[in-house]
């Protein structure tokens, strides 16, 4: 008896929580980072926000459950236009006719959503190997590599984490750090010519810092 109900708890908390949840957060996902592209936000601030607040719908479907089992289609917000509502993304009341729902099949939408979601992570990953392949082509500036070869040593004993240093003379934005296996800070040159010693070292912990917490993973 005990068994079959923790069994039911289970299956109640993956049916009304965890799986309407995972397609809530696939739809916004796509959602954001298409407003992100039509509008070109560049603005970390901006984007961080973004994603923030899209993080909302999904963890109150996740804390307070709803029912998977019908997709809604809202009314037509013109002539032929009909707008697909995942889980009741956009209350209906928002309209200005109340519209007659219409359950559609939800495994359809699901493998949509997850289909969408997964050739945007295989263009993101294609994108970064890309980068990485392109970035083994370049050659690291050796001479400034050798002025920091003393402070990072300090920095990988106190901090506990080994890394490469690559100084290129592409004008990234910022320093950046990637890799799981055999990590890589990289770090602008024209960036490092700007700083103190005491910016510079405070630069180089932040990236190691960056790598043991496994951000680059």
């Amino acid at each position: 008896m005990i068994i079959t109900a923790f069994l039911e708890v289970i299956k109640r908390i993956i049916i009304y929580h965890l799986f309407p949840s995972l397609i809530v957060s696939c739809t916004v996902l796509l959602l954001v980072l298409g407003i992100i592209k039509v509008f070109r936000l560049k603005s970390p601030s901006i984007r961080g926000s973004l994603f923030f607040v899209a993080l909302l719908k999904p963890l109150f479907t996740l804390i307070q459950g709803t029912s998977p089992a019908p997709l809604k289609v809202y009314p037509p917000i013109a002539v032929g236009v009909q707008l697909p509502d995942p889980l009741n993304f956009i209350p209906a009341h928002l309209w200005y006719n109340e519209a007659q729902v219409v359950d559609t099949n939800m495994s359809i939408s699901l493998s949509l959503i997850l289909m969408a979601t997964s050739l945007f992570l295989f263009y993101r990953w294609r994108s970064y190997y890309l980068f990485c392949q392109s970035l083994s082509t370049q050659s690291s500036l050796q001479k400034e590599k050798e002025e920091f070869r003393s402070i990072l040593t300090k920095l990988r004993k106190k901090i506990g984490v080994q890394a490469r240093l690559f100084i290129t003379r592409t004008e990234y934005e910022s320093p950046f750090s990637l890799g799981v296996r055999d990590p890589l800070m990289v770090f602008p040159s024209y960036i490092l010519a700007q700083l103190t010693p005491e910016e510079k070292e405070a630069v180089f912990t932040h990236e190691l810092v960056h790598i043991r917490q496994r951000d680059t993973f």
